[in-house]
């Protein structure tokens, strides 16, 4: 190749190069401007959080980076087979030849920034802060943050914010109308409403007595009928009078007639929770659409797909035989699935587990502003407590992620979250 091919061959390529890490720099701003990567960054292991934030500082960044890979491959060697340890030696290997990026910063840059799902939780707990320990006898436990790790336990991940725990389904007054998960809302004011009507805020009328949520509700959406309003403004008022119980004088009609006849007052604000699930909108069985329209359903014919497996001695996988169901059921709508599902299996929880084998990371549903219209908002149920990671409670983003965050794009750590003194 004649030499001035070979420039125009390196010309580009350094040009391409050039115009990837300046695309790359503007995702990672635009990410942080939105703080989703807060909870990205929170949930990696401590070596590869160091190993990330050092990889633009020249041999820190790859000795850390080397570390990271050591202690990944240490942790991981007999869970995988012999190809992927030489995978992971040459991976490492690699990484400690300067200027180039190690196996974990490769990895961590790309959880980073793989877009998730942002949401909203309404609760009236406050979850406490917890750290997940691996044990001796490699057992995984989750201890509060306020004690010593047990001698010859590892710590694996901090959860500062506290975090979310499928085993605590059914225990509050939430109703598991759509599935067995946990549930969150992409709208912040339906998560707020659920937090503040359904989720066991404790409301006092006069003389300090108890009023049900509920109770309030449905005396507002009477009092609305009464007055001739139409049923999408009594559903509003009765799903957002909360927002009215510190300033009546603004409410509708109906909402401050009953505030002011029962004297509502809230008792117990509970917590706003901010959150990143870990999966896309097309990983969940739509409730609203035919199967045959969601990206769930096969894309190969199922006879097609059990010949070749025939052909190959192979066995039918869970996520196989649930997606001949799909294929057998495809002009259902989710719901009408699922409620087939739940009939067959008798409980919310096996309708569930069936649905997670096959690689469903749960439900997902118009929320009440929403439904019988395009667009709008989705209420997310999730099958997988793992899948969830806390970026801010009462809208403050964790300080350290933020720290961490401002040292590897220079924008000021204030910036990335608020003052805790209003929560």
């Amino acid at each position: 190749m004649p030499p001035e091919e070979v420039q125009g061959v390196l010309g580009r390529a350094f040009s391409n190069f050039a115009r990837d890490i300046d695309t790359a720099k503007t995702h990672l701003s635009r990410l942080a401007e939105g703080s989703v990567i807060v909870g990205a960054v929170r949930g990696m292991r401590p070596e590869d959080q160091a190993a990330l934030a050092t990889s633009f500082v020249p041999g820190v960044g790859d000795a850390a980076g080397l570390y990271a890979d050591y202690t990944d491959i240490r942790e991981n060697w007999d869970q995988v087979p012999w190809y992927d340890k030489a995978g992971m030696v040459g991976a490492a290997a690699l990484g400690a030849v300067p200027f180039v990026p190690s196996r974990s910063q490769v990895n961590a840059g790309a959880e980073v920034a793989r877009e998730k799902i942002k949401a909203y939780h309404g609760s009236p707990h406050d979850f406490p802060p917890v750290r997940e320990l691996q044990m001796p006898d490699g057992a995984r436990v989750y201890q509060s943050m306020d004690d010593a790790i047990p001698e010859g336990a590892k710590m694996l991940k901090e959860h500062p914010l506290g975090r979310f725990n499928m085993s605590k389904i059914g225990t509050g007054e939430g109703a598991q109308a759509y599935g067995h998960g946990l549930y969150f809302a992409e709208s912040e004011d339906v998560a707020r409403g659920y937090k503040d009507r359904v989720s066991g805020a404790a409301w006092i009328g006069k003389d300090g007595v108890k009023l049900s949520p509920n109770r309030i509700t449905e005396e507002i959406a009477e009092e609305a009928k009464r007055q001739g309003l139409g049923l999408i403004d009594r559903e509003k008022m009765a799903f957002g009078w909360s927002e009215y119980v510190d300033d009546i004088d603004s409410a509708p009609s109906p909402v401050k007639k009953v505030l002011e006849r029962l004297g509502v007052q809230m008792d117990n604000k509970g917590s706003m929770y901010q959150v990143e699930i870990d999966a896309s909108p097309d990983e969940f069985l739509d409730w609203n659409l035919p199967l045959s329209q969601q990206s769930i359903f096969p894309k190969e014919a199922t006879s097609v797909k059990a010949a070749r497996y025939k052909e190959e001695g192979l066995s039918p996988t869970p996520a196989d035989m649930m997606q001949a169901r799909f294929e057998a059921n495809a002009g259902q709508s989710g719901e009408g699935f699922y409620n087939g599902l739940l009939r067959g299996n008798k409980t919310q929880a096996e309708a569930t587990s069936a649905l997670q084998n096959a690689g469903i990371k749960g439900i997902r549903y118009k929320d009440g502003f929403s439904r019988g219209a395009d667009g709008g908002t989705s209420n997310y149920v999730v099958f997988d407590e793992n899948l969830i990671s806390i970026a801010r409670k009462y809208g403050i983003a964790i300080p350290a992620a933020a720290a961490m965050l401002a040292r590897q794009t220079g924008q000021n750590p204030q910036d990335l979250y608020e003052d805790d003194s209003g929560a």
